[in-house]
């Protein structure tokens, strides 16, 4: 799965979805749950949050 395809899924959710805080929030943890620990979690909001 390439980033183009991850980026084009998630902005069709994000257009279908009424409340986009909480899909987000739900995407995030449960991406977590499956692939990081908390250090990468806290690294990645970190740097998404400067890059906005």
């Amino acid at each position: 799965m390439n980033a183009e395809f991850v980026w084009r899924s998630v902005s069709e959710a994000l257009d279908a979805v009424e409340d986009r805080e909480a899909f987000l929030v739900r995407l995030v943890l449960l991406t977590a749950l499956d692939h990081l620990d908390a250090d990468q979690l806290t690294g990645l909001i970190a740097e998404a949050r400067d890059a906005c």
